[in-house]
Protein backbone atom coordinates (compact mmCIF):
# COMPACT_ATOMS: atom_id res chain seq x y z
CA UNK A 1 0.00 0.00 0.00
CA UNK A 2 1.00 3.39 -0.73
CA UNK A 3 2.20 5.22 2.43
CA UNK A 4 0.91 8.81 0.30
CA UNK A 5 -2.37 6.84 0.88
CA UNK A 6 -1.69 5.00 4.26
CA UNK A 7 -1.89 7.83 6.84
CA UNK A 8 -1.03 7.22 10.43
CA UNK A 9 -2.59 10.82 11.39
CA UNK A 10 -6.10 11.50 11.81
CA UNK A 11 -6.51 13.61 8.75
CA UNK A 12 -9.01 13.28 5.94
CA UNK A 13 -9.26 10.19 3.84
CA UNK A 14 -8.66 9.94 0.48
CA UNK A 15 -10.88 12.25 -1.47
CA UNK A 16 -11.56 10.30 -4.56
CA UNK A 17 -12.32 6.73 -2.54
CA UNK A 18 -13.75 7.89 0.46
CA UNK A 19 -16.35 9.95 -1.79
CA UNK A 20 -17.64 7.04 -3.60
CA UNK A 21 -17.55 4.83 -0.92
CA UNK A 22 -20.43 6.88 0.37
CA UNK A 23 -24.00 8.35 -0.97
CA UNK A 24 -22.35 11.63 -1.46
CA UNK A 25 -20.36 9.99 -4.52
CA UNK A 26 -23.84 10.07 -6.17
CA UNK A 27 -24.39 13.79 -5.85
CA UNK A 28 -20.81 14.70 -7.49
CA UNK A 29 -21.15 16.60 -10.41
CA UNK A 30 -18.05 15.58 -12.46
CA UNK A 31 -16.68 12.02 -12.33
CA UNK A 32 -13.39 10.88 -10.70
CA UNK A 33 -10.22 10.76 -12.47
CA UNK A 34 -7.91 7.85 -12.15
CA UNK A 35 -4.77 7.02 -13.28
CA UNK A 36 -3.96 7.12 -17.06
CA UNK A 37 -2.48 4.25 -19.20
CA UNK A 38 0.98 5.56 -18.96
CA UNK A 39 0.88 5.98 -14.62
CA UNK A 40 -1.02 1.93 -14.92
CA UNK A 41 2.07 0.73 -17.07
CA UNK A 42 4.43 1.91 -14.39
CA UNK A 43 4.53 0.32 -11.01
CA UNK A 44 1.43 0.41 -9.13
CA UNK A 45 0.14 -0.36 -5.99
CA UNK A 46 -3.62 -1.29 -4.57
CA UNK A 47 -4.79 2.30 -4.21
CA UNK A 48 -3.64 3.12 -7.71
CA UNK A 49 -5.84 0.40 -8.87
CA UNK A 50 -8.84 0.94 -6.08
CA UNK A 51 -8.64 4.24 -7.98
CA UNK A 52 -8.19 3.28 -11.72
CA UNK A 53 -11.21 0.60 -11.03
CA UNK A 54 -13.55 3.10 -9.91
CA UNK A 55 -13.06 5.75 -12.08
CA UNK A 56 -13.40 3.54 -14.93
CA UNK A 57 -16.25 1.91 -14.19
CA UNK A 58 -19.87 3.37 -14.69
CA UNK A 59 -22.07 1.23 -12.64
CA UNK A 60 -21.34 3.59 -9.82
CA UNK A 61 -22.93 6.66 -12.00
CA UNK A 62 -26.24 4.23 -12.76
CA UNK A 63 -27.35 4.92 -9.25
CA UNK A 64 -26.89 8.27 -9.40
CA UNK A 65 -28.93 8.34 -12.91
CA UNK A 66 -31.71 6.58 -11.15
CA UNK A 67 -31.65 8.91 -8.09
CA UNK A 68 -31.65 12.28 -10.65
CA UNK A 69 -34.92 10.37 -12.18
CA UNK A 70 -36.50 10.02 -8.95
CA UNK A 71 -35.75 13.46 -7.55
CA UNK A 72 -37.64 14.78 -10.73
CA UNK A 73 -40.37 12.38 -10.15
CA UNK A 74 -40.63 13.69 -6.37
CA UNK A 75 -41.50 17.30 -7.78
CA UNK A 76 -44.19 15.38 -10.10
CA UNK A 77 -45.54 13.88 -6.77
CA UNK A 78 -45.50 16.90 -4.84
CA UNK A 79 -48.01 19.14 -7.93
CA UNK A 80 -51.33 19.19 -8.18
CA UNK A 81 -53.09 16.64 -10.54
CA UNK A 82 -53.47 18.53 -14.31
CA UNK A 83 -56.77 19.94 -14.90
CA UNK A 84 -59.15 18.51 -16.57
CA UNK A 85 -61.34 20.14 -19.86
CA UNK A 86 -64.61 18.40 -20.37
CA UNK A 87 -67.69 19.36 -22.31
CA UNK A 88 -71.22 17.96 -22.11
CA UNK A 89 -74.19 18.15 -24.88
CA UNK A 90 -77.35 17.45 -22.96
CA UNK A 91 -80.70 16.64 -24.61
CA UNK A 92 -80.22 16.14 -28.44
CA UNK A 93 -83.14 14.88 -29.93
CA UNK A 94 -82.16 11.15 -31.66
CA UNK A 95 -84.19 12.84 -34.91
CA UNK A 96 -81.83 15.42 -34.86
CA UNK A 97 -78.82 14.45 -33.87
CA UNK A 98 -76.55 17.48 -35.37
CA UNK A 99 -78.99 19.68 -33.50
CA UNK A 100 -76.34 20.95 -31.10
CA UNK A 101 -77.28 24.33 -30.86
CA UNK A 102 -81.32 23.29 -30.15
CA UNK A 103 -80.07 22.15 -26.73
CA UNK A 104 -77.79 22.75 -23.27
CA UNK A 105 -74.04 22.69 -24.29
CA UNK A 106 -71.57 22.85 -21.57
CA UNK A 107 -68.16 23.94 -21.20
CA UNK A 108 -66.28 23.45 -18.16
CA UNK A 109 -62.39 23.17 -16.38
CA UNK A 110 -62.29 21.38 -12.90
CA UNK A 111 -59.11 21.06 -11.12
CA UNK A 112 -58.96 18.08 -8.35
CA UNK A 113 -57.19 18.86 -4.68
CA UNK A 114 -56.15 15.32 -3.07
CA UNK A 115 -56.11 14.79 0.57
CA UNK A 116 -54.58 18.14 2.46
CA UNK A 117 -50.84 16.81 3.14
CA UNK A 118 -50.54 13.75 0.95
CA UNK A 119 -49.22 15.52 -1.32
CA UNK A 120 -46.23 16.70 0.57
CA UNK A 121 -45.82 13.24 2.14
CA UNK A 122 -45.49 11.57 -1.50
CA UNK A 123 -43.19 14.28 -2.83
CA UNK A 124 -40.86 13.49 0.84
CA UNK A 125 -41.37 9.59 0.35
CA UNK A 126 -39.77 9.70 -2.99
CA UNK A 127 -37.04 12.26 -2.22
CA UNK A 128 -36.20 9.45 0.32
CA UNK A 129 -36.23 6.67 -2.80
CA UNK A 130 -34.02 8.93 -4.33
CA UNK A 131 -31.68 9.06 -1.14
CA UNK A 132 -32.03 4.63 -1.28
CA UNK A 133 -30.78 5.34 -4.41
CA UNK A 134 -27.98 6.88 -3.68
CA UNK A 135 -27.02 4.56 -1.01
CA UNK A 136 -26.91 2.37 -3.64
CA UNK A 137 -24.36 4.39 -5.36
CA UNK A 138 -21.69 3.75 -2.66
CA UNK A 139 -22.85 -0.03 -2.36
CA UNK A 140 -21.72 -0.49 -6.06
CA UNK A 141 -18.65 1.21 -5.47
CA UNK A 142 -17.46 -0.78 -2.12
CA UNK A 143 -18.32 -3.83 -4.77
CA UNK A 144 -16.16 -2.18 -7.31
CA UNK A 145 -13.50 -1.79 -4.74
CA UNK A 146 -13.34 -5.03 -3.44
CA UNK A 147 -13.33 -6.81 -6.46
CA UNK A 148 -10.33 -4.65 -7.53
CA UNK A 149 -8.66 -5.12 -4.15
CA UNK A 150 -8.68 -9.25 -4.59
CA UNK A 151 -7.20 -8.85 -8.04
CA UNK A 152 -4.37 -6.55 -6.81
CA UNK A 153 -3.98 -9.26 -4.28
CA UNK A 154 -3.64 -12.13 -6.73
CA UNK A 155 -1.07 -9.66 -8.60
CA UNK A 156 1.11 -9.30 -5.63
CA UNK A 157 1.10 -12.83 -4.38
CA UNK A 158 1.79 -14.78 -8.14
CA UNK A 159 4.51 -11.53 -8.77
CA UNK A 160 6.11 -12.44 -5.34
CA UNK A 161 6.13 -15.63 -6.19
CA UNK A 162 7.42 -15.77 -9.45
CA UNK A 163 10.57 -13.46 -8.01
CA UNK A 164 11.33 -15.55 -5.59
CA UNK A 165 11.67 -18.71 -7.71
CA UNK A 166 13.55 -16.98 -10.32
CA UNK A 167 16.55 -16.29 -7.76
CA UNK A 168 15.64 -19.95 -7.09
CA UNK A 169 16.76 -20.53 -10.21
CA UNK A 170 19.95 -18.54 -10.33
CA UNK A 171 20.85 -20.76 -7.08
CA UNK A 172 19.84 -23.80 -8.63
CA UNK A 173 22.28 -23.00 -11.53
CA UNK A 174 25.24 -22.66 -9.04
CA UNK A 175 24.88 -25.71 -7.09
CA UNK A 176 24.82 -27.58 -10.89
CA UNK A 177 28.36 -25.59 -11.52
CA UNK A 178 29.41 -26.71 -8.26
CA UNK A 179 28.21 -30.21 -8.65
CA UNK A 180 30.09 -30.42 -12.49
CA UNK A 181 33.06 -29.56 -11.16
CA UNK A 182 32.82 -31.87 -8.11
CA UNK A 183 31.89 -34.46 -10.29
CA UNK A 184 35.09 -33.95 -12.97
CA UNK A 185 36.98 -34.28 -9.64
CA UNK A 186 36.01 -37.43 -9.13
CA UNK A 187 32.79 -36.80 -7.11
CA UNK A 188 29.46 -39.04 -6.79
CA UNK A 189 27.16 -38.66 -10.07
CA UNK A 190 24.31 -38.30 -8.01
CA UNK A 191 24.74 -35.01 -6.75
CA UNK A 192 25.60 -33.57 -10.47
CA UNK A 193 22.03 -35.14 -10.95
CA UNK A 194 20.10 -34.14 -8.04
CA UNK A 195 21.07 -30.89 -8.57
CA UNK A 196 20.18 -31.04 -12.24
CA UNK A 197 16.77 -32.28 -11.66
CA UNK A 198 16.40 -29.57 -8.69
CA UNK A 199 16.89 -26.95 -11.50
CA UNK A 200 14.30 -28.60 -13.58
CA UNK A 201 11.74 -28.51 -11.38
CA UNK A 202 12.39 -24.75 -9.92
CA UNK A 203 11.93 -23.62 -13.53
CA UNK A 204 8.87 -25.24 -13.37
CA UNK A 205 8.00 -23.11 -10.61
CA UNK A 206 8.49 -20.01 -12.52
CA UNK A 207 6.66 -21.00 -15.68
CA UNK A 208 3.87 -21.79 -13.74
CA UNK A 209 4.35 -18.77 -11.67
CA UNK A 210 4.44 -16.58 -14.72
CA UNK A 211 1.42 -17.42 -15.86
CA UNK A 212 -0.69 -17.40 -12.72
CA UNK A 213 0.77 -13.96 -12.36
CA UNK A 214 0.11 -13.15 -16.35
CA UNK A 215 -3.53 -14.40 -15.58
CA UNK A 216 -4.16 -11.64 -12.35
CA UNK A 217 -2.71 -9.18 -14.45
CA UNK A 218 -5.35 -9.61 -17.51
CA UNK A 219 -8.02 -9.67 -14.65
CA UNK A 220 -7.01 -6.35 -13.15
CA UNK A 221 -6.74 -4.69 -17.03
CA UNK A 222 -10.54 -6.34 -17.56
CA UNK A 223 -11.67 -4.98 -14.29
CA UNK A 224 -9.93 -1.38 -15.34
CA UNK A 225 -12.18 -1.81 -18.77
CA UNK A 226 -8.75 -2.16 -20.21
CA UNK A 227 -7.49 -4.60 -23.01
CA UNK A 228 -6.18 -8.04 -21.28
CA UNK A 229 -2.98 -7.48 -22.53
CA UNK A 230 -2.27 -3.91 -21.73
CA UNK A 231 0.88 -2.79 -20.11
CA UNK A 232 0.26 -2.88 -16.54
CA UNK A 233 3.55 -2.31 -14.05
CA UNK A 234 4.74 -5.15 -11.30
CA UNK A 235 2.70 -4.49 -7.44
CA UNK A 236 5.03 -1.71 -6.16
CA UNK A 237 7.09 -3.12 -3.29
CA UNK A 238 5.41 -1.17 -0.32
CA UNK A 239 5.45 -1.94 3.70
CA UNK A 240 3.12 -3.98 5.33
CA UNK A 241 0.46 -2.15 6.63
CA UNK A 242 -2.29 -2.89 9.28
CA UNK A 243 -5.53 -1.01 10.70
CA UNK A 244 -4.78 1.92 13.24
CA UNK A 245 -8.35 1.70 14.35
CA UNK A 246 -9.04 -1.50 17.06
CA UNK A 247 -12.27 -3.74 16.30
CA UNK A 248 -14.68 -1.81 18.28
CA UNK A 249 -13.73 1.43 16.28
CA UNK A 250 -14.37 -0.27 13.14
CA UNK A 251 -17.66 -1.21 14.01
CA UNK A 252 -18.58 2.04 14.94
CA UNK A 253 -17.16 3.37 11.62
CA UNK A 254 -19.04 0.26 9.50
CA UNK A 255 -22.55 1.42 11.21
CA UNK A 256 -21.88 4.82 10.16
CA UNK A 257 -20.51 4.07 6.68
CA UNK A 258 -22.23 1.22 5.04
CA UNK A 259 -24.28 2.04 2.26
CA UNK A 260 -26.59 -1.37 3.19
CA UNK A 261 -26.83 0.46 6.49
CA UNK A 262 -27.67 3.84 4.81
CA UNK A 263 -29.86 2.40 2.17
CA UNK A 264 -32.10 0.76 5.15
CA UNK A 265 -32.69 3.90 7.00
CA UNK A 266 -33.17 5.72 3.23
CA UNK A 267 -35.69 2.91 2.75
CA UNK A 268 -37.22 3.27 6.14
CA UNK A 269 -37.63 6.99 6.00
CA UNK A 270 -39.71 6.60 2.39
CA UNK A 271 -41.98 4.32 3.91
CA UNK A 272 -42.43 6.61 6.86
CA UNK A 273 -43.95 9.26 4.20
CA UNK A 274 -45.68 6.70 1.90
CA UNK A 275 -47.57 5.33 4.99
CA UNK A 276 -47.84 9.11 6.08
CA UNK A 277 -49.70 9.74 2.64
CA UNK A 278 -51.58 6.59 3.17
CA UNK A 279 -52.99 7.80 6.15
CA UNK A 280 -53.84 11.09 5.15
CA UNK A 281 -55.99 9.71 2.08
CA UNK A 282 -57.49 7.49 4.61
CA UNK A 283 -58.70 10.49 7.30
CA UNK A 284 -59.29 13.39 4.59
CA UNK A 285 -61.20 13.43 1.35
CA UNK A 286 -59.84 14.71 -1.43
CA UNK A 287 -62.16 17.91 -3.38
CA UNK A 288 -62.48 18.66 -6.69
CA UNK A 289 -63.56 22.37 -7.75
CA UNK A 290 -65.17 22.97 -11.40
CA UNK A 291 -66.08 26.19 -13.23
CA UNK A 292 -69.12 25.44 -15.99
CA UNK A 293 -69.90 28.10 -19.29
CA UNK A 294 -72.85 27.48 -20.78
CA UNK A 295 -72.94 29.63 -24.60
CA UNK A 296 -76.19 30.44 -25.85
CA UNK A 297 -78.54 27.54 -27.87
CA UNK A 298 -81.73 27.65 -29.02
CA UNK A 299 -83.09 26.38 -25.53
CA UNK A 300 -81.46 28.55 -23.47
CA UNK A 301 -80.14 31.77 -25.47
CA UNK A 302 -78.11 33.26 -22.77
CA UNK A 303 -74.75 32.95 -22.05
CA UNK A 304 -74.26 31.37 -18.81
CA UNK A 305 -72.31 29.36 -16.00
CA UNK A 306 -72.07 27.26 -13.47
CA UNK A 307 -69.73 25.49 -10.27
CA UNK A 308 -69.21 22.63 -9.13
CA UNK A 309 -67.88 20.73 -5.98
CA UNK A 310 -67.19 17.06 -5.39
CA UNK A 311 -65.54 15.55 -2.28
CA UNK A 312 -64.52 12.09 -2.12
CA UNK A 313 -65.64 9.43 0.80
CA UNK A 314 -62.76 8.06 1.90
CA UNK A 315 -64.51 6.11 4.92
CA UNK A 316 -66.78 4.35 2.61
CA UNK A 317 -65.89 0.43 0.96
CA UNK A 318 -62.58 0.49 2.57
CA UNK A 319 -60.33 0.31 0.09
CA UNK A 320 -57.95 3.59 1.18
CA UNK A 321 -58.12 2.09 5.30
CA UNK A 322 -56.90 -0.80 3.62
CA UNK A 323 -53.81 0.86 1.97
CA UNK A 324 -53.31 2.43 5.30
CA UNK A 325 -52.70 -1.11 6.91
CA UNK A 326 -50.66 -2.13 4.37
CA UNK A 327 -48.44 0.68 4.31
CA UNK A 328 -48.10 0.98 8.01
CA UNK A 329 -47.12 -2.88 7.74
CA UNK A 330 -44.57 -1.96 5.15
CA UNK A 331 -43.27 0.73 7.53
CA UNK A 332 -42.53 -2.36 10.63
CA UNK A 333 -40.69 -4.43 7.59
CA UNK A 334 -38.39 -1.42 6.99
CA UNK A 335 -37.70 -0.64 10.57
CA UNK A 336 -37.22 -4.29 11.11
CA UNK A 337 -35.12 -4.28 8.61
CA UNK A 338 -32.31 -1.59 9.90
CA UNK A 339 -31.51 -3.60 12.69
CA UNK A 340 -31.51 -7.09 11.02
CA UNK A 341 -29.01 -5.67 8.89
CA UNK A 342 -26.24 -4.22 11.42
CA UNK A 343 -26.25 -8.14 12.22
CA UNK A 344 -24.00 -9.47 9.21
CA UNK A 345 -22.46 -5.90 8.94
CA UNK A 346 -20.68 -6.64 12.38
CA UNK A 347 -20.03 -10.05 11.81
CA UNK A 348 -18.40 -9.02 8.63
CA UNK A 349 -16.42 -6.78 10.30
CA UNK A 350 -15.09 -9.04 13.05
CA UNK A 351 -13.79 -11.84 10.63
CA UNK A 352 -11.97 -9.50 8.28
CA UNK A 353 -10.45 -7.77 11.40
CA UNK A 354 -9.70 -11.03 12.82
CA UNK A 355 -8.18 -12.41 9.17
CA UNK A 356 -6.20 -9.32 9.16
CA UNK A 357 -4.36 -10.12 12.34
CA UNK A 358 -4.07 -13.48 11.65
CA UNK A 359 -2.09 -12.63 8.42
CA UNK A 360 0.20 -9.76 9.87
CA UNK A 361 0.76 -12.04 12.92
CA UNK A 362 2.20 -14.97 10.70
CA UNK A 363 3.99 -12.75 8.28
CA UNK A 364 5.90 -10.93 11.31
CA UNK A 365 7.09 -14.83 12.91
CA UNK A 366 8.17 -15.97 9.10
CA UNK A 367 9.83 -12.43 8.27
CA UNK A 368 11.20 -11.47 11.22
CA UNK A 369 12.33 -15.26 12.80
CA UNK A 370 12.18 -17.97 10.29
CA UNK A 371 13.83 -16.38 7.43
CA UNK A 372 16.94 -16.01 9.28
CA UNK A 373 17.36 -19.14 10.67
CA UNK A 374 16.34 -20.35 7.24
CA UNK A 375 19.40 -18.50 5.93
CA UNK A 376 22.03 -19.08 8.22
CA UNK A 377 20.91 -22.86 7.85
CA UNK A 378 21.54 -22.48 3.70
CA UNK A 379 24.45 -20.77 4.18
CA UNK A 380 26.57 -22.89 6.63
CA UNK A 381 25.12 -26.18 3.92
CA UNK A 382 25.94 -24.53 0.97
CA UNK A 383 29.82 -23.62 2.70
CA UNK A 384 30.28 -27.03 3.67
CA UNK A 385 29.16 -28.00 0.05
CA UNK A 386 31.75 -26.08 -1.54
CA UNK A 387 34.38 -26.97 0.48
CA UNK A 388 33.41 -30.50 0.31
CA UNK A 389 32.16 -31.02 3.65
CA UNK A 390 28.43 -31.35 2.85
CA UNK A 391 26.50 -33.19 0.62
CA UNK A 392 23.68 -31.78 -1.84
CA UNK A 393 21.03 -33.02 -0.54
CA UNK A 394 21.52 -31.01 2.70
CA UNK A 395 21.83 -28.15 0.86
CA UNK A 396 18.91 -28.57 -1.21
CA UNK A 397 17.26 -28.96 2.19
CA UNK A 398 18.17 -26.39 3.56
CA UNK A 399 17.44 -23.86 0.55
CA UNK A 400 14.04 -25.55 0.44
CA UNK A 401 13.21 -24.13 4.00
CA UNK A 402 14.46 -20.83 2.56
CA UNK A 403 12.01 -21.31 0.05
CA UNK A 404 9.26 -22.39 1.81
CA UNK A 405 9.05 -19.17 4.45
CA UNK A 406 9.90 -17.03 1.41
CA UNK A 407 6.78 -18.05 -0.26
CA UNK A 408 4.55 -18.46 3.15
CA UNK A 409 5.69 -14.78 3.33
CA UNK A 410 4.68 -14.06 -0.17
CA UNK A 411 1.20 -15.36 0.70
CA UNK A 412 0.81 -13.63 4.20
CA UNK A 413 1.66 -10.45 2.58
CA UNK A 414 -0.88 -10.96 -0.16
CA UNK A 415 -3.27 -12.41 2.46
CA UNK A 416 -2.99 -9.32 5.08
CA UNK A 417 -3.48 -6.70 1.96
CA UNK A 418 -7.24 -9.25 1.09
CA UNK A 419 -7.83 -8.61 4.73
CA UNK A 420 -6.94 -5.06 4.52
CA UNK A 421 -9.14 -5.02 1.12
CA UNK A 422 -12.23 -7.32 3.17
CA UNK A 423 -11.91 -4.98 6.27
CA UNK A 424 -12.38 -1.54 3.78
CA UNK A 425 -15.29 -3.54 2.27
CA UNK A 426 -16.76 -4.35 5.71
CA UNK A 427 -16.69 -1.02 7.28
CA UNK A 428 -17.57 0.22 3.80
CA UNK A 429 -14.66 3.46 3.72
CA UNK A 430 -10.74 3.84 3.32
CA UNK A 431 -8.99 3.09 6.66
CA UNK A 432 -6.18 4.59 8.44
CA UNK A 433 -3.26 2.64 8.07
CA UNK A 434 -0.16 2.38 9.79
CA UNK A 435 2.90 0.27 9.57
CA UNK A 436 3.15 -3.40 10.75
CA UNK A 437 5.42 -3.13 13.95
CA UNK A 438 8.33 -6.05 14.08
CA UNK A 439 8.97 -8.48 16.77
CA UNK A 440 11.23 -7.50 19.33
CA UNK A 441 13.01 -10.86 18.94
CA UNK A 442 12.02 -12.48 22.50
CA UNK A 443 12.03 -15.86 22.17
CA UNK A 444 8.20 -16.97 21.75
CA UNK A 445 6.49 -19.29 24.60
CA UNK A 446 8.72 -22.49 24.95
CA UNK A 447 11.49 -21.84 22.58
CA UNK A 448 14.60 -21.20 23.72
CA UNK A 449 16.73 -21.03 21.10
CA UNK A 450 14.77 -18.52 19.19
CA UNK A 451 17.96 -16.16 17.88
Amino acid sequence: MNRLFCRRDGGALSAVVALLLTASAAKAEQPSVGPSDAQLGESVDRRTVLRAALARNPTVNVSKQRADAMRAAARAEGGLPSPELMGEVWQVPLSRPAALDAQMIMLGVTQSFPAPGSLSAKERAMSARANEEEAMAGERARLVLREAGRAFSDYLESTAKQRIQREQVEIAKRLVAVAEARHGGGGALIDLTRAQVELLRVEADVVTDAILAEGAKSRINALLARDPRAPLGPPAETEPMVPALDLAALMSKARESRPELKQAETQREAKEYAAKAADLEATWPSFGVGVRYFPPTAAMPHHGYGAAVSMSLPWLWGTTGQRKDAERASLRAARTNVEAMRIPVDAEVVTAEASARSAASRFQILHDRALPATHRSFDVARSGFESGRTDLMTVLDARRAVVEVERGMAIARADLDRSITELEAAVGLELLLQPLPRLDRKPLDGDQHAP
